[in-house]
């Protein structure tokens, strides 16, 4: 029984390996498992990006519509690699204002917020698109955001893949409309 279980333990650090070594040269894992833009570059993201998508582990997800839908946000790199998330968000129909400040840490491409949630650059093409992970209080989110309204289906599938690869539930994923932007 416990020669069973070393062989399969064995196997699994080898496949384990083999994913690792044969994963994009521009990622490193953090907190386990999620995959981050090692090479991130915050001037490179700075400016304007449009909400595509989100994906939650909350295990009742609301419809899109009755989601707090963040609308188009601005990052504006501050000293030290440090960001401003300037946003408005609608909330039961009220335009408000969403902004925070993200701090850089040691790993490149991992920020936390003023109230200790932790975000990471999954991926990123800076001319196109942004997927970013957050451990927020009571859960965990995906969020895909455009450079412009729309990314291409092979970006949706890749958010869609990453998701999953962290077990979060393909019928959590919701994509939002174009919507009328949230300004005051």
């Amino acid at each position: 029984m416990l020669r069973a279980y070393e062989k399969t333990t064995t196997r699994m650090i080898v496949v384990l390996l083999l994913m690792l070594g044969l994963s994009s040269a521009y990622m490193f894992t953090v907190a386990g498992h999620i995959p981050v833009q090692s090479d991130f570059d915050p001037w490179k993201a700075a400016g304007l990006w449009h909400p595509i998508a989100m994906v939650t582990d909350i295990d009742q997800v609301p419809e899109i519509e009755e989601v707090r839908v963040q609308t188009d946000s601005k990052l504006i790199p501050v000293s030290d690699g440090d960001f401003k998330l300037n946003s408005y968000i609608k909330v039961a129909g009220d335009c408000r204002p969403y902004n925070r400040l993200l701090r850089r840490t040691e790993k490149p491409g991992v920020f936390t917020s003023q109230h200790g949630n932790q975000l990471r650059v999954m991926a990123v093409d800076y001319e196109d698109y942004i997927i970013v992970h957050a451990e927020i209080e009571t859960h965990i989110a995906m969020y895909l955001s455009g450079r412009g309204r729309h990314v291409g289906d092979d970006i949706k599938q890749k958010f869609r893949e990453l998701a999953l690869s962290l077990n979060l539930p393909e019928e959590h994923i919701r994509y939002f409309r174009s919507i009328e932007q949230c300004t005051p």
